[in-house]
């Protein structure tokens, strides 16, 4: 495991964007053998996506060959303004050239949760992502993988943890009430076992903690992030705020 760290979280998502870049075009993707593409919804993540759009407008990438997957959505119909579905098309796919066919998103229908988790995490297995970007939750999670998920979960739907839905009350304008109670997740076997490389995102002073966790803690359900510590390739993007200066000796990127 690595860990970048920059004075801000512009710094550090423009140089995320950048190796993401480099990543698709040093693989040259092709129609028969595309460049897949693990993404995650959510405003950490809204300046990696703005220079993503920025470097394929500047005609350094093309997203034509790319397969994306997310790695979890909210038990709420698939056009709601604040679902994972609507945040992608608003923040990337509907600014750059990915076909429509290309992108694999959780459908949380009420009525087929199980038949949709199963068949997506089979999609995604045969595929093999070759990239992923994940944000560590406050409370160490992965995607919507909280305290208690093991190494060999799968896709299945799950009751979100308090922090992410504190952390996502926002959206809601910070009624409670208001917010999903339940999601669809990709399990943590995915990132694990079926992911070449994996990006993780760290800002703001609501990290410390987790961010220790996964660095210099122990492997454990309770903190579902630190099994990437098991993961043959995995890079943190942090910010000098979710870092605690006396509990890592980095050499920061400005």
């Amino acid at each position: 495991m690595k860990i970048n760290v920059y004075e801000d979280k512009e710094k550090a998502s423009a140089e995320a964007a950048l190796y993401i870049v480099q990543r698709i075009n040093k693989f040259k993707p092709t129609k028969k053998r595309p460049f897949v593409l693990g993404l995650t919804a959510g405003s950490l993540l809204d300046d990696v996506y703005k220079n993503l759009v920025k470097l394929y407008q500047y005609g350094k990438v093309s997203f034509e060959n790319v397969v994306t997957f997310n790695t979890d959505e909210y038990c709420i119909k698939k056009y709601h303004p604040n679902s994972n579905y609507s945040y992608m098309y608003h923040k990337f796919f509907n600014h750059v050239n990915i076909p429509k066919g290309n992108i694999n998103l959780l459908y949380p229908d009420p009525n087929y949760y199980n038949v949709e988790c199963e068949k997506y995490g089979k999609k995604v297995n045969q595929k093999r992502i070759n990239l992923v970007l994940t944000v560590l939750g406050n409370d160490g999670e992965l995607a919507f993988n909280d305290s208690g998920s093991t190494i060999y979960s799968k896709t299945r739907k799950v009751k979100l943890s308090k922090s992410i839905i504190e952390e996502n009350s926002k959206l809601w304008n910070y009624d409670l009430k208001k917010v999903p109670v339940y999601g669809l997740t990709v399990g943590i076997s995915t990132f694990v076992e079926n992911t070449d490389e994996v990006l993780m995102f760290s800002f703001g002073e609501k990290k410390n903690m987790a961010l220790k966790q996964v660095v210099k803690g122990k492997i454990s359900p309770n903190y579902p992030s630190t099994y990437l510590q098991h993961h043959r390739k995995c890079t943190i993007y942090a910010d000098f705020d979710s870092i605690l200066e006396n509990e890592f000796k980095i050499n920061p990127r400005l």
